[in-house]
């Protein structure tokens, strides 16, 4: 139970900091050159809500099993982008917890790595 309350935590903590940040996390998503600023700007509250609602939903366990299978590929999709990042950019903050606490890609990929090993350990759980 432990666990799963820190992944959760982890994520709404995530969320929170990107938050009181927006700005300059909105601005780190344009810098990649995907979508124009206002598409990134919706795509960047959209990615902090979806953060902070599934470690909500792994806190109190609403639809436990599909909450942890989007979970587990939200943290390969998190750590493949990081991946790329690592490679090719050369960040000295991925903005994983905003602005408050820089993290390089390299560090996150382990943080997200971690992060896998205790969603395993915590698969088993129920409704």
């Amino acid at each position: 139970m432990i666990l799963r309350l820190l992944i959760g935590v982890v994520f709404i903590a995530s969320a929170v900091l990107k938050l009181f940040s927006i700005d300059q996390f909105e601005i780190y998503i344009y810098t990649f050159d995907i979508f124009n600023f206002f598409i990134t700007s919706l795509l960047s509250r959209l990615l902090i809500t979806f953060e902070f609602l599934l470690g909500v939903f792994l806190i109190c366990k609403f639809f436990y099993q599909k909450t942890w299978w989007l979970t587990m590929l939200t943290m390969i999709g998190f750590t493949l982008f990081l991946i790329y990042t690592a490679l090719f950019r050369n960040d000295a903050n991925c903005h994983c917890f905003g602005s408050f606490i820089e993290v390089d890609p390299v560090g996150s990929i382990f943080k997200n790595i971690a992060i896998i090993v205790l969603l395993l350990f915590v698969k088993k759980q129920r409704n």
